[in-house]
Protein backbone atom coordinates (compact mmCIF):
# COMPACT_ATOMS: atom_id res chain seq x y z
CA UNK A 1 0.00 0.00 0.00
CA UNK A 2 2.79 2.29 -0.87
CA UNK A 3 2.03 5.84 -1.72
CA UNK A 4 3.89 8.59 -3.48
CA UNK A 5 4.72 9.83 0.57
CA UNK A 6 7.22 6.88 1.27
CA UNK A 7 9.16 7.08 -1.86
CA UNK A 8 12.25 8.78 -0.46
CA UNK A 9 12.39 6.41 2.51
CA UNK A 10 11.82 3.40 0.56
CA UNK A 11 14.88 4.35 -1.90
CA UNK A 12 17.03 4.63 0.97
CA UNK A 13 15.69 1.19 2.31
CA UNK A 14 16.49 -0.33 -1.11
CA UNK A 15 19.98 0.69 -1.20
CA UNK A 16 20.92 -0.50 2.70
CA UNK A 17 19.49 -3.99 1.46
CA UNK A 18 21.48 -4.02 -1.82
CA UNK A 19 24.37 -2.55 0.13
CA UNK A 20 23.99 -5.61 2.89
CA UNK A 21 22.78 -8.41 0.20
CA UNK A 22 25.73 -10.40 -0.13
CA UNK A 23 24.10 -13.39 -2.08
CA UNK A 24 23.94 -12.76 -5.63
CA UNK A 25 21.02 -10.91 -6.94
CA UNK A 26 18.10 -11.43 -4.96
CA UNK A 27 15.37 -9.69 -6.56
CA UNK A 28 13.75 -6.86 -4.60
CA UNK A 29 9.85 -6.29 -4.80
CA UNK A 30 7.69 -4.08 -3.02
CA UNK A 31 3.42 -3.40 -3.59
CA UNK A 32 2.79 0.55 -4.43
CA UNK A 33 -0.66 1.32 -4.30
CA UNK A 34 0.29 4.89 -6.78
CA UNK A 35 3.61 6.28 -7.91
CA UNK A 36 4.24 3.18 -10.17
CA UNK A 37 7.22 4.57 -12.12
CA UNK A 38 8.74 5.69 -9.10
CA UNK A 39 8.68 2.82 -7.86
CA UNK A 40 9.59 0.38 -10.60
CA UNK A 41 12.78 2.14 -10.60
CA UNK A 42 13.44 0.95 -6.79
CA UNK A 43 12.88 -2.60 -7.06
CA UNK A 44 13.49 -4.97 -9.31
CA UNK A 45 9.37 -6.15 -9.74
CA UNK A 46 6.01 -4.46 -8.49
CA UNK A 47 2.82 -6.74 -7.09
CA UNK A 48 -0.10 -4.77 -7.82
CA UNK A 49 -3.85 -6.41 -7.10
CA UNK A 50 -7.38 -4.82 -6.18
CA UNK A 51 -9.88 -7.20 -4.23
CA UNK A 52 -12.84 -7.08 -6.36
CA UNK A 53 -14.51 -10.03 -5.32
CA UNK A 54 -17.85 -9.43 -3.85
CA UNK A 55 -17.55 -5.65 -4.86
CA UNK A 56 -19.27 -3.62 -7.87
CA UNK A 57 -16.25 -3.49 -9.62
CA UNK A 58 -16.44 -6.68 -12.91
CA UNK A 59 -13.81 -8.68 -13.48
CA UNK A 60 -14.29 -7.52 -16.87
CA UNK A 61 -13.04 -4.02 -15.99
CA UNK A 62 -10.80 -5.94 -13.66
CA UNK A 63 -8.76 -6.93 -16.18
CA UNK A 64 -8.09 -4.08 -18.28
CA UNK A 65 -7.39 -2.46 -14.69
CA UNK A 66 -4.09 -5.20 -14.49
CA UNK A 67 -3.31 -4.81 -18.62
CA UNK A 68 -2.69 -1.01 -18.18
CA UNK A 69 -0.38 -1.33 -15.14
CA UNK A 70 2.49 -1.74 -16.98
CA UNK A 71 1.97 1.24 -19.17
CA UNK A 72 2.67 3.09 -15.52
CA UNK A 73 6.26 1.33 -14.92
CA UNK A 74 9.30 1.39 -16.22
CA UNK A 75 9.73 -0.48 -18.74
CA UNK A 76 10.58 -4.37 -18.57
CA UNK A 77 9.92 -4.20 -15.11
CA UNK A 78 8.41 -7.23 -14.32
CA UNK A 79 4.55 -7.25 -12.27
CA UNK A 80 2.68 -9.56 -10.09
CA UNK A 81 -0.84 -9.79 -9.25
CA UNK A 82 -1.87 -10.66 -5.88
CA UNK A 83 -4.99 -12.87 -5.98
CA UNK A 84 -8.12 -12.34 -3.13
CA UNK A 85 -8.70 -15.61 -1.71
CA UNK A 86 -11.38 -14.37 0.85
CA UNK A 87 -13.31 -11.84 1.82
CA UNK A 88 -12.47 -8.84 2.46
CA UNK A 89 -12.23 -7.73 6.69
CA UNK A 90 -15.00 -5.06 6.08
CA UNK A 91 -17.33 -6.94 4.67
CA UNK A 92 -16.65 -10.24 7.32
CA UNK A 93 -17.45 -7.98 10.10
CA UNK A 94 -20.65 -6.61 8.24
CA UNK A 95 -21.84 -10.38 8.08
CA UNK A 96 -20.51 -10.44 11.64
CA UNK A 97 -22.90 -7.96 12.74
CA UNK A 98 -26.34 -9.05 11.42
CA UNK A 99 -26.03 -12.02 13.16
CA UNK A 100 -26.46 -15.12 11.19
CA UNK A 101 -26.24 -16.96 13.69
CA UNK A 102 -23.92 -19.43 12.34
CA UNK A 103 -20.30 -19.19 11.33
CA UNK A 104 -19.73 -16.66 8.48
CA UNK A 105 -17.89 -17.81 5.19
CA UNK A 106 -14.24 -17.52 5.66
CA UNK A 107 -12.98 -18.20 1.47
CA UNK A 108 -14.52 -17.18 -1.83
CA UNK A 109 -15.94 -19.25 -4.55
CA UNK A 110 -13.21 -21.50 -5.95
CA UNK A 111 -14.52 -20.14 -9.04
CA UNK A 112 -14.22 -16.97 -8.37
CA UNK A 113 -10.56 -17.76 -7.07
CA UNK A 114 -9.67 -19.21 -10.35
CA UNK A 115 -11.42 -16.49 -12.78
CA UNK A 116 -8.98 -13.91 -10.74
CA UNK A 117 -5.72 -16.34 -11.63
CA UNK A 118 -6.56 -16.78 -15.52
CA UNK A 119 -7.56 -12.55 -15.89
CA UNK A 120 -4.43 -12.32 -14.31
CA UNK A 121 -2.52 -14.34 -16.10
CA UNK A 122 -4.33 -13.62 -19.78
CA UNK A 123 -3.36 -9.76 -18.34
CA UNK A 124 0.60 -10.41 -18.56
CA UNK A 125 1.32 -10.67 -15.03
CA UNK A 126 4.52 -13.08 -14.45
CA UNK A 127 3.72 -14.28 -10.95
CA UNK A 128 0.69 -14.69 -8.73
CA UNK A 129 0.62 -13.49 -4.87
CA UNK A 130 -2.10 -15.30 -2.72
CA UNK A 131 -3.45 -13.25 0.10
CA UNK A 132 -4.65 -15.08 2.93
CA UNK A 133 -5.46 -13.11 6.47
CA UNK A 134 -6.08 -16.57 8.14
CA UNK A 135 -3.68 -19.78 7.66
CA UNK A 136 -4.10 -22.13 5.61
CA UNK A 137 -3.51 -25.40 7.41
CA UNK A 138 -6.76 -25.23 9.76
CA UNK A 139 -8.74 -28.06 9.71
CA UNK A 140 -12.43 -26.36 9.05
CA UNK A 141 -14.23 -26.85 5.96
CA UNK A 142 -14.15 -23.32 4.28
CA UNK A 143 -10.11 -23.56 4.90
CA UNK A 144 -9.77 -27.12 3.48
CA UNK A 145 -11.83 -26.18 0.31
CA UNK A 146 -9.83 -22.98 0.16
CA UNK A 147 -6.34 -25.30 0.40
CA UNK A 148 -7.17 -27.30 -2.07
CA UNK A 149 -8.76 -24.43 -4.49
CA UNK A 150 -4.66 -23.23 -4.33
CA UNK A 151 -3.33 -26.76 -4.62
CA UNK A 152 -5.38 -27.11 -7.96
CA UNK A 153 -4.90 -23.83 -9.96
CA UNK A 154 -1.15 -24.18 -8.78
CA UNK A 155 -1.17 -27.50 -10.70
CA UNK A 156 -2.96 -26.11 -13.59
CA UNK A 157 -0.20 -23.05 -13.62
CA UNK A 158 2.49 -25.68 -13.85
CA UNK A 159 0.96 -26.57 -16.91
CA UNK A 160 0.92 -22.69 -18.66
CA UNK A 161 4.35 -21.87 -16.79
CA UNK A 162 6.58 -21.33 -19.59
CA UNK A 163 4.27 -19.04 -21.13
CA UNK A 164 3.45 -16.92 -18.49
CA UNK A 165 6.59 -17.09 -16.79
CA UNK A 166 8.73 -15.88 -19.84
CA UNK A 167 6.55 -16.22 -23.27
CA UNK A 168 5.82 -12.82 -25.00
CA UNK A 169 1.85 -11.86 -24.89
CA UNK A 170 0.38 -11.03 -28.57
CA UNK A 171 -3.51 -10.57 -28.63
CA UNK A 172 -6.49 -10.93 -27.15
CA UNK A 173 -8.96 -11.95 -28.94
CA UNK A 174 -13.10 -12.16 -28.37
CA UNK A 175 -15.05 -15.32 -28.39
CA UNK A 176 -17.90 -15.72 -30.64
CA UNK A 177 -20.20 -16.02 -27.02
CA UNK A 178 -19.42 -12.25 -26.38
CA UNK A 179 -18.48 -12.99 -22.48
CA UNK A 180 -15.84 -14.35 -23.37
CA UNK A 181 -12.62 -13.57 -24.09
CA UNK A 182 -8.57 -15.11 -24.71
CA UNK A 183 -5.02 -14.08 -24.56
CA UNK A 184 -2.76 -15.45 -26.66
CA UNK A 185 0.95 -15.70 -25.24
CA UNK A 186 3.76 -17.01 -27.35
CA UNK A 187 7.20 -18.72 -26.87
CA UNK A 188 10.14 -19.82 -29.63
CA UNK A 189 8.02 -23.26 -30.51
CA UNK A 190 4.31 -22.59 -29.51
CA UNK A 191 1.53 -20.45 -28.58
CA UNK A 192 -1.02 -20.91 -26.28
CA UNK A 193 -4.15 -19.70 -25.81
CA UNK A 194 -6.04 -18.95 -22.58
CA UNK A 195 -9.72 -18.52 -22.72
CA UNK A 196 -11.66 -17.06 -19.52
CA UNK A 197 -15.56 -16.78 -19.10
CA UNK A 198 -15.99 -13.01 -17.97
CA UNK A 199 -19.74 -12.40 -17.18
CA UNK A 200 -21.72 -9.98 -16.05
CA UNK A 201 -21.64 -10.20 -11.86
CA UNK A 202 -19.14 -13.68 -12.12
CA UNK A 203 -17.53 -11.37 -8.87
CA UNK A 204 -20.60 -11.70 -6.60
CA UNK A 205 -21.83 -14.50 -7.93
CA UNK A 206 -20.35 -16.46 -11.23
CA UNK A 207 -23.13 -17.78 -13.20
CA UNK A 208 -23.49 -21.68 -15.12
CA UNK A 209 -20.48 -20.49 -17.31
CA UNK A 210 -20.76 -23.03 -19.97
CA UNK A 211 -21.07 -23.11 -23.33
CA UNK A 212 -20.83 -25.60 -26.39
CA UNK A 213 -18.87 -24.96 -29.38
CA UNK A 214 -16.92 -21.55 -28.03
CA UNK A 215 -14.46 -20.35 -30.87
CA UNK A 216 -11.84 -17.80 -31.34
CA UNK A 217 -9.73 -16.65 -34.26
CA UNK A 218 -6.09 -16.54 -33.51
CA UNK A 219 -4.11 -14.44 -35.25
CA UNK A 220 -0.51 -15.20 -36.80
CA UNK A 221 -0.46 -19.26 -36.15
CA UNK A 222 1.14 -21.03 -38.37
CA UNK A 223 -0.58 -22.95 -40.75
CA UNK A 224 1.04 -26.32 -39.80
CA UNK A 225 0.12 -25.97 -36.10
CA UNK A 226 -2.26 -27.92 -34.42
CA UNK A 227 -4.74 -27.36 -31.55
CA UNK A 228 -5.10 -29.12 -28.62
CA UNK A 229 -6.75 -28.59 -25.04
CA UNK A 230 -4.86 -29.20 -22.46
CA UNK A 231 -6.42 -30.64 -18.57
CA UNK A 232 -4.54 -32.12 -16.08
CA UNK A 233 -4.40 -35.90 -17.66
CA UNK A 234 -3.65 -35.27 -20.65
CA UNK A 235 -4.15 -33.38 -24.01
CA UNK A 236 -7.11 -33.60 -26.80
CA UNK A 237 -7.12 -32.39 -30.03
CA UNK A 238 -9.32 -29.92 -31.42
CA UNK A 239 -11.10 -29.12 -34.75
CA UNK A 240 -9.11 -25.40 -36.13
CA UNK A 241 -9.82 -23.93 -39.33
CA UNK A 242 -8.00 -21.40 -41.93
CA UNK A 243 -10.31 -18.47 -41.81
CA UNK A 244 -9.98 -14.44 -42.31
CA UNK A 245 -7.84 -13.00 -39.81
CA UNK A 246 -6.10 -16.48 -38.58
CA UNK A 247 -7.20 -19.67 -37.26
CA UNK A 248 -10.50 -21.08 -35.83
CA UNK A 249 -9.75 -22.73 -32.91
CA UNK A 250 -13.19 -24.17 -31.46
CA UNK A 251 -14.09 -25.99 -28.05
CA UNK A 252 -16.68 -27.97 -28.40
CA UNK A 253 -17.66 -27.71 -24.77
CA UNK A 254 -15.98 -24.75 -22.78
CA UNK A 255 -16.52 -24.00 -18.98
CA UNK A 256 -14.57 -21.14 -16.77
CA UNK A 257 -11.88 -21.23 -18.42
CA UNK A 258 -9.73 -23.51 -20.43
CA UNK A 259 -5.95 -24.34 -21.92
CA UNK A 260 -5.10 -24.66 -25.68
CA UNK A 261 -2.00 -25.47 -26.84
CA UNK A 262 -0.91 -24.48 -30.79
CA UNK A 263 1.95 -25.83 -31.84
CA UNK A 264 3.43 -28.40 -34.46
CA UNK A 265 6.85 -29.36 -32.08
CA UNK A 266 6.74 -32.75 -31.36
CA UNK A 267 8.97 -31.89 -28.44
CA UNK A 268 6.89 -29.14 -27.22
CA UNK A 269 3.77 -31.93 -27.22
CA UNK A 270 5.38 -34.80 -25.77
CA UNK A 271 6.90 -32.89 -22.86
CA UNK A 272 3.30 -30.89 -22.04
CA UNK A 273 1.95 -34.53 -22.30
CA UNK A 274 4.11 -36.03 -19.62
CA UNK A 275 3.32 -33.15 -17.17
CA UNK A 276 -0.49 -33.11 -17.88
CA UNK A 277 -0.42 -36.92 -17.06
CA UNK A 278 1.77 -36.15 -14.57
CA UNK A 279 -0.32 -33.95 -12.34
CA UNK A 280 -3.21 -35.76 -13.50
CA UNK A 281 -4.03 -38.24 -10.76
CA UNK A 282 -3.43 -35.37 -7.87
CA UNK A 283 -6.05 -32.56 -10.01
CA UNK A 284 -8.56 -34.75 -10.44
CA UNK A 285 -9.00 -36.06 -6.95
CA UNK A 286 -9.28 -32.38 -5.91
CA UNK A 287 -11.39 -31.44 -8.46
CA UNK A 288 -13.80 -34.70 -7.00
CA UNK A 289 -13.57 -32.91 -3.80
CA UNK A 290 -14.20 -29.58 -4.40
CA UNK A 291 -17.24 -31.08 -6.48
CA UNK A 292 -18.24 -32.68 -3.22
CA UNK A 293 -18.03 -29.84 -1.41
CA UNK A 294 -19.53 -27.46 -3.25
CA UNK A 295 -22.95 -29.79 -3.64
CA UNK A 296 -23.04 -29.89 0.11
CA UNK A 297 -22.93 -26.70 0.62
CA UNK A 298 -25.50 -25.39 -2.35
CA UNK A 299 -27.84 -28.38 -1.25
CA UNK A 300 -27.35 -26.85 2.47
CA UNK A 301 -28.32 -23.41 1.66
CA UNK A 302 -31.18 -24.01 -1.00
CA UNK A 303 -32.94 -26.17 1.62
CA UNK A 304 -32.95 -23.13 3.62
CA UNK A 305 -33.61 -20.41 0.96
CA UNK A 306 -36.52 -22.93 -1.02
CA UNK A 307 -39.49 -21.82 1.25
CA UNK A 308 -39.03 -18.20 0.16
CA UNK A 309 -37.75 -18.36 -2.69
CA UNK A 310 -38.62 -21.88 -5.08
CA UNK A 311 -36.65 -22.92 -7.63
CA UNK A 312 -38.69 -25.56 -9.83
CA UNK A 313 -35.98 -26.51 -11.46
CA UNK A 314 -33.50 -26.67 -8.23
CA UNK A 315 -34.62 -30.76 -8.30
CA UNK A 316 -33.13 -31.66 -12.14
CA UNK A 317 -30.18 -29.45 -11.23
CA UNK A 318 -28.77 -31.23 -8.21
CA UNK A 319 -29.31 -34.75 -9.99
CA UNK A 320 -27.31 -33.46 -12.72
CA UNK A 321 -24.68 -32.35 -10.72
CA UNK A 322 -25.15 -35.87 -8.47
CA UNK A 323 -24.48 -38.09 -11.75
CA UNK A 324 -21.37 -36.40 -12.78
CA UNK A 325 -19.88 -36.28 -9.33
CA UNK A 326 -20.87 -40.40 -9.85
CA UNK A 327 -19.07 -40.30 -13.24
CA UNK A 328 -16.11 -38.38 -11.98
CA UNK A 329 -15.62 -40.99 -9.23
CA UNK A 330 -16.24 -43.88 -11.56
CA UNK A 331 -13.47 -42.38 -13.73
CA UNK A 332 -10.84 -42.01 -11.13
CA UNK A 333 -11.62 -45.05 -9.69
CA UNK A 334 -10.88 -46.35 -13.36
CA UNK A 335 -7.49 -43.89 -13.63
CA UNK A 336 -9.08 -42.05 -16.27
CA UNK A 337 -7.94 -38.83 -14.76
CA UNK A 338 -8.76 -36.82 -17.67
CA UNK A 339 -12.21 -37.54 -17.98
CA UNK A 340 -13.17 -37.36 -13.81
CA UNK A 341 -11.49 -34.20 -13.92
CA UNK A 342 -14.08 -32.92 -16.79
CA UNK A 343 -16.59 -34.73 -15.04
CA UNK A 344 -15.75 -32.84 -12.06
CA UNK A 345 -15.81 -29.49 -13.56
CA UNK A 346 -19.43 -30.43 -15.14
CA UNK A 347 -20.92 -31.83 -11.59
CA UNK A 348 -20.30 -27.95 -10.21
CA UNK A 349 -21.83 -26.19 -13.65
CA UNK A 350 -25.54 -26.97 -12.48
CA UNK A 351 -24.66 -26.10 -9.01
CA UNK A 352 -23.48 -22.85 -10.09
CA UNK A 353 -26.71 -21.97 -12.28
CA UNK A 354 -28.78 -22.94 -8.71
CA UNK A 355 -26.88 -20.23 -7.17
CA UNK A 356 -26.84 -17.59 -9.52
CA UNK A 357 -30.54 -17.79 -9.58
CA UNK A 358 -30.87 -17.86 -5.96
CA UNK A 359 -28.83 -14.23 -5.72
CA UNK A 360 -30.69 -12.73 -8.38
CA UNK A 361 -33.84 -13.20 -6.75
CA UNK A 362 -32.49 -12.00 -3.53
CA UNK A 363 -31.26 -8.65 -5.49
CA UNK A 364 -33.60 -8.52 -7.97
CA UNK A 365 -35.11 -5.62 -5.99
CA UNK A 366 -31.79 -4.13 -5.15
CA UNK A 367 -30.43 -0.99 -7.09
CA UNK A 368 -27.26 -2.78 -7.01
CA UNK A 369 -26.24 -6.00 -4.87
CA UNK A 370 -23.46 -4.26 -2.64
CA UNK A 371 -26.17 -2.04 -1.87
CA UNK A 372 -26.79 -5.15 0.79
CA UNK A 373 -24.06 -6.83 2.46
CA UNK A 374 -25.99 -10.18 2.57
Amino acid sequence: NLTGAQVESVRAWAQQVRAAERQADRPLTCRPESHLWAYSHLADLLVIGRCPLGTSFELSDYLTWVRERPRLVRPGTPLWSAIQTQPARSLLGQWAALGRGEPVPTTMATEQIRLLVYLAVTAGSRGLLFQSDSPLHADDPDTRNRAMTLELLNLELSLMEPWAAAGHFVAMVNGSDPETVAAVLRTERARLLVPVWSAHGAQLVPGQAARHSVSFVVPGVPESNNAYEITPGGLRPLVHKRVTGGTRITLDEFGLTALVLLTQDPLVLGGMTRRAQQIGPRAAELQRHLAADKLRLVEHIHARLSPRSPMPQASEWIAMAKKHLQTCEGLLAARDYAGAYVSGHRAMRPLRLLERMHWQAATSRLHSAVASPA
